[in-house]
């Protein structure tokens, strides 16, 4: 897999970066080596509606021809290349549409209305004949913290496939993951956080546990006064009055 990052082609250069430049012989742009060296891999473009709009005309011939010269002439081939173009609806939503469109109502309603003005913002931005050329256009519907929690169990199921290698049995209490998913999620930034609070509240009291256990086969993790510890078995619960 192969990753361009759009937040670092937003000015003038921009195509010259990705094809080379013809003031600079024998210098291969950015898109030219990765192709050349991998051309059966999935290139994924991120956040293009960060590029500058002469990164547009590149991506359209790529995905209409398959193929592009680069500013010396050479020609480069994708057509053993799977591309995706990722954008981000918070930049490309009106300002007043991205205010307005979370307070409707809750539930399904409300993720409907959203799909919809970001299909509708994505053809007010992008160019018809641009995405027109994909095979497919799809669009996710937002995160919620239950998704989240969803993805913070995929996460944790992971680090115990992890401790499992290494014969050790990884158990959490009920309260755990969505201690982990509310740490990783924000409604501004969706679960860009949550890879941060696996580490911080899973992987470190884990290590350290194991560190101060070294000869441990079972890690319980539970919620202690607001934070996710580790121990040696399950802890007793205090009988609820």
């Amino acid at each position: 897999m192969l990753l361009l990052d759009m937040a670092q082609y937003t000015g003038d250069e921009a195509a010259q970066k990705l094809l080379g430049s013809r003031s600079a012989p024998g210098t291969k742009g950015v898109l030219t080596e990765m192709i050349e060296r991998r051309p059966n891999a999935v290139l994924v473009v991120d956040g293009v509606e960060k590029a500058n709009p002469k990164v547009g005309p590149i991506l359209l011939q790529i995905l209409k021809y398959g193929r592009i010269a680069d500013e010396m002439g050479r020609q480069l081939s994708f057509g053993s290349t799977t591309m995706v173009v990722v954008a981000n609806s918070d930049n490309i939503l009106p300002d007043e549409v991205e205010r307005t469109v979370g307070f409707t109502e809750s539930g399904k309603t409300r993720i409907e209305v959203q799909r919809k003005a970001i299909e509708s913002a994505a053809k007010e931005f992008f160019a018809v004949d641009f995405l027109n050329a994909f095979d497919e256009v799809l669009y996710f519907d937002p995160l919620t913290p239950d998704s989240v929690r969803e993805i913070a169990e995929i996460e944790i199921a992971r680090i115990r496939t992890r401790l499992e290698e290494r014969g050790v049995a990884l158990t959490v209490g009920p309260e755990v993951t969505g201690v982990v998913a509310k740490a990783g999620f924000c409604s501004e930034s969706g679960a860009h956080r949550l890879g941060r609070a696996v580490e911080s509240l899973i992987l470190k009291p884990v290590s350290l546990f194991l560190l101060e256990n070294v000869s441990a086969k079972k890690i319980h993790l539970d919620v202690r006064a607001g934070k996710i510890r580790a121990f040696a078995k399950r802890p007793k619960r205090a009988p609820k009055k």
